[in-house]
């Protein structure tokens, strides 16, 4: 008898040590459970305020002022947004063109005479076409139309600087002579 009561102790201590192993283990798997939903939800809280600061932060972008077309270092030369609107806007061929008109007036003058002219030119003397073509690539750039003027300054300088250097190939008829043989 003494060994059937031993055993049923023992087997009741098994039966125990189960059970109270499954209740820990089931415990341990609710209190994993309930971790889990709060990091999820952590998680998903975070990920919506990411979207906010993101969104934020974006809006502050769009308020800040757009790269400069044109770098002020002297001589002034053009960015990459520049170079862009460049060529946007085709001011290499517009400047080749214009160059052979100007060539004559700016023989002789020191490159920051030569600038100056430019600037002078542009801001004044601008085609109906390249006018129209500048308020185009302004208005879609999100540009100053004076930026975009800059830009074909900066490149009109260039192309007549490089012209005189390579010893001028114009004649010597004025700018009106030369449109009028045309």
């Amino acid at each position: 008898m003494e060994s059937t009561t031993t055993l049923t102790v023992a087997v009741i201590g098994t039966i125990a040590t189960v059970v109270a192993t499954l209740i820990a283990a089931g415990v341990a798997l609710v209190r994993f459970g309930v971790w889990k939903g709060s990091v999820d939800t952590d998680r998903e809280n975070f990920k919506a305020f990411m979207r906010e600061v993101k969104e934020a932060l974006q809006r502050l972008a769009d308020r800040l002022p757009h790269e400069a077309a044109t770098v002020g270092a002297s001589p002034r030369r053009l960015t990459k947004l520049g170079e862009r609107v460049a060529e946007d806007i085709g001011a290499r061929v517009w400047s080749a063109n214009v160059a052979e008109d100007l060539l004559e007036a700016v023989r002789g003058m020191q490159p920051y005479q030569v600038d100056r002219y430019c600037r002078e030119h542009v801001r004044c003397d601008l085609s109906s076409d390249m006018k129209e073509q500048v308020d185009r690539c302004a208005y879609e750039q999100g540009l100053k139309r004076a930026s975009v003027e800059d830009v074909l300054q900066v490149v009109l300088r260039l192309t007549l600087l490089a012209r005189l250097e390579e010893g001028g190939t114009g004649g010597t008829a004025s700018p009106a002579a030369r449109r009028s043989a045309r």
